[in-house]
């Protein structure tokens, strides 16, 4: 069992929860991730907050929530310095499901607002950050001008436009400096509130995601919760929002909270408009960009406020109206790429005793020329291809073949591994990214080509290798306990010991050049290239969506050839081949 499993059972254990089984929950936009703990002695939630993650402000902010009648989880146990919480579960009922359901609007919207005064009105916990003019400058021209302007311009930003943006935000946002503040959540929205109708108001709203709690403007998080960046919210829920807001703060001036509402409206939706495309290549979380048009849109309408009028100036001047949207989709079109025809094939024996197993035939062709038809298609036109088992069979049947793509063989008089063998071809294979595909894979694809969804997938950033793994359930033959798991951003784990998972890999991935980094000398791995990239963050998978074969054992080739040459392979597939 690797470090981080262990200590989170460990933690478990302590807490009375060792018999507890866990069900991923969610992930949100940092790097922390929930999982649903079932069996234990109640319900409950572990965050798995692993350093640099701080749970502290998690910790010290429930307990503020907690003492003001409101419902944050109630803590269970904690490890702060492991990044390891057990919270209770305050169940599945998101105002934002409630929503997607139909769910009437104005009472959720009301015990939300009646939650959100609560807060304002109590004196904030002591040493909380600052939420003011600066530190949303600060926060807005990140995003803006270090990830998505080089997106869309292709460069960094002249300093001129840096200077001249960052005055204008500074200006228009200087107002909220003279205004009332207190207690800001920060991230008040409906995925982030649960519907407990069964608890007195304002108990009847649970609270979550509130460790970025800062004092702010009390308009900042009406905006985030009238103004939802991941969901169109009618226009008449704002003003009557609004005037509930008001109604339990008399001290609010209507007049001055319209125009800072206005104001942290036009600031939280060029943040957030960005921060979709940072969330997008840093942190390879490309599903956050559908949000982008939305919060453009939204944006556009905070900027016709006169209120917002230096900031809506700077932004005609450096930024048309035309160009502010999510940037063009990155694409790569990988050229080269490896297949790896070393193996020994022993389980597919007696079929393999005269040859090598990627020379076996399928559908009329050798399950090497599928591969590198399929390489072909992709637009792939050189291919390198190891060899070891029946090696001169193998520079036959290159030899042989007049189709592209282009190939050069690597003999290996002694077996390098999958890793191995990848880096004795690494000068052919040059600088850019590349496929490996190991010789005995044959897939069929779904409505787009596995290779083209890699590339793509690669193409958003942040990974130094894009895996093709296939459901598990769905393929015939042993399959052991499986992988990998997998969570809803595409970043695979290792299953823990005992542990099954859904997951199989395909024998089909797309790499970088430095992940054979410092690789051990001699035969090696790709499972230990893999780890590391997994160590630092970088792995990803998409899971196919066609059909995968298992090519194991000689009675598997037979059932795939028998399936091919089927009415249902023909149907949805053609020949096959």
């Amino acid at each position: 069992m690797s470090a981080r499993p262990a200590a989170i059972a460990a933690f478990l254990a302590g807490a009375g929860f060792a018999a507890a089984r866990a069900h991923p929950l969610a992930q949100d936009a940092s790097f922390r991730r929930y999982l649903r703990l079932a069996g234990g002695p109640r319900p409950a939630v572990l965050m798995d907050a692993p350093p640099p993650e701080d749970v502290r402000p998690f910790l010290r902010i429930a307990a503020h929530l907690a003492g003001l009648g409101l419902s944050a989880p109630a803590i269970l146990a904690a490890d702060p310095a492991a990044g390891l919480v057990l919270e209770e579960d305050l169940g599945d009922a998101l105002l934002s499901t409630r929503l997607d359901q139909g769910g009437d609007k104005l009472p959720l919207f009301d015990a939300a607002v009646d939650a959100l005064a609560a807060m304002q009105r109590a004196a904030p916990p002591p040493d909380l950050p600052s939420w003011d003019p600066a530190a949303m400058r600060a926060a807005t021209l990140n995003p803006l001008l270090d990830w998505w302007w080089p997106e869309v311009f292709g460069a960094a930003p002249p300093a001129e436009a840096r200077a001249d943006l960052a005055a204008a935000l500074a200006e228009t946002l200087a107002p909220l400096a003279t205004g009332p503040r207190g207690f800001t959540h920060r991230d008040y929205f409906v995925g982030n509130l649960i519907a407990l109708p069964e608890r007195p108001a304002p108990a009847n709203i649970g609270i979550l995601d509130f460790q970025s709690a800062a004092i702010g403007h009390p308009a900042y998080d009406l905006i985030s919760l009238v103004e939802d960046a991941r969901r169109d919210l009618p226009d008449d829920l704002r003003a009557h929002a609004t005037a509930r807001l008001l109604a339990a703060r008399p001290d609010l001036d209507a007049e001055e909270f319209a125009r800072a509402a206005a104001i942290c409206a036009a600031q939280r939706h060029l943040r957030v408009a960005t921060q979709w495309v940072r969330l997008a290549r840093r942190d390879h979380r490309p599903a956050y960009l559908a949000h982008g048009p939305r919060s453009w849109r939204l944006l556009a309408r905070a900027l016709a406020h006169p209120a917002a009028a230096p900031l809506a100036a700077a932004l005609d001047r450096w930024i048309p109206p035309p160009l502010r949207a999510n940037p063009a989709p990155r694409r790569i079109t990988p050229t080269r790429a490896m297949v790896l025809a070393a193996g020994l094939g022993t389980r597919m024996r007696p079929l393999t005793e005269t040859t090598a197993k990627p020379l076996l035939r399928l559908a009329g062709r050798s399950l090497l020329d599928h591969a590198l038809d399929r390489l072909a298609a992709a637009g792939v036109t050189e291919v390198a291809v190891n060899a070891h088992w029946r090696a001169d069979k193998v520079a036959a049947a290159l030899a042989a073949r007049a189709a592209p793509p282009a190939t050069r063989l690597f003999p290996e008089p002694t077996l390098l591994d999958t890793a191995g063998g990848v880096r004795a071809a690494r000068a052919f294979l040059a600088a850019d990214p590349f496929y490996v595909i190991n010789g005995d894979a044959f897939w069929l694809d779904g409505p787009t080509p596995a290779l083209a969804r890699l590339a793509a997938t690669f193409a958003a950033g942040g990974a130094d290798a894009v895996l093709l793994l296939v459901r598990a359930a769905q393929v015939a033959g042993e399959t052991g306990r499986g992988d990998f798991a997998l969570d809803a951003w595409g970043v695979p784990r290792r299953r823990a010991h005992g542990e099954i998972v859904p997951y199989l890999f395909a024998g089909v991935q797309l790499i970088a050049p430095a992940l054979l980094d410092d690789l051990p000398a001699g035969p090696v791995g790709m499972n230990h290239a893999w780890d590391r990239a997994l160590a630092a963050g970088r792995l990803r998978a998409v899971v196919h969506d066609g059909l995968w074969f298992h090519l194991s054992t000689p009675a598997d080739l037979a059932a795939t050839e028998a399936f091919l040459r089927g009415r249902r392979a023909t149907d949805l597939y053609g020949s096959g081949g």
